[in-house]
């Protein structure tokens, strides 16, 4: 659905004055220059584009959009956080490029889809929730057959009510450099357990408690190779 545009030009600058709002409707924000909400709501129907030469800052306040999630360009998180709701009649919402969210929040009461980039870097430091409404989950798919990941930092949080992830989008990445630990099957574990006793057994015949010939003999058999 084409929406109208609010262009912020390169070099340009719009600001959310601190503690206010800013609804642009069911516009799509193209920003070229630089957004700053501060600690204010920014309310975008439409879609929002950052730009290669485009700069949004979130700071402690709150992006709210009912489009795509397009970024070329640089975003700074702060400690705001990113809601995409319905609104303006999207079906889909789409992410595209990397981006690094503090909160990313995805509601919906429609069973909307939101596509993830698979090859790109979505990262959540803070608190990742979806929310669907019973009987109409929200869902998540890749933008294509490979995986698409959404990573979360060391102290994020998921939270997620009425959500369908497949298997196609992964939440979380195991930690680099985890090791599995092998686990012994009972045949081996019944020759470990015998390997042990001979080896006490051995151990017991050369202690100081035995007759001096026998410990010659394990002195023999210890110099014998």
């Amino acid at each position: 659905m084409a929406h109208a545009q609010i262009v912020v030009p390169e070099g340009g600058i719009l600001s959310v004055p601190p503690g206010g709002s800013l609804d642009l409707s069911c516009s799509d924000l193209v920003i070229e220059g630089a957004v700053a909400v501060s600690d204010g709501q920014l309310t975008s129907g439409g879609t929002i584009d950052i730009a290669t030469t485009g700069e949004l800052t979130s700071g402690s306040g709150d992006i709210t959009l009912g489009g795509d999630w397009l970024n070329a360009g640089a975003f700074s998180a702060g400690t705001g956080t990113v809601l995409l709701i319905d609104d303006c009649g999207a079906p889909t919402a789409t992410f595209v490029g990397n981006t690094v969210f503090h909160n990313l929040t995805l509601v919906s009461a429609t069973g909307r889809n939101f596509i993830f980039p698979a090859g790109s870097n979505i990262t959540v430091n803070g608190t990742l929730t979806l929310q669907g409404a019973p009987g109409q989950p929200i869902s998540l798919s890749s933008s294509s057959g490979a995986t698409a990941i959404i990573n979360l930092g060391p102290a994020a949080q998921l939270v997620s009510a009425n959500a369908i992830v497949p298997p196609t989008v992964q939440i979380g990445e195991t930690a680099a450099g985890t090791v599995a630990i092998p686990v012994l099957g009972n045949h081996a574990l019944v020759l470990l357990a015998l390997l042990m006793l001979v080896v006490a057994g051995v151990r017991l015949q050369c202690s100081s408690s035995i007759p001096i010939p026998t410990r010659r003999h394990c002195n023999d058999r210890r110099h014998s190779g």
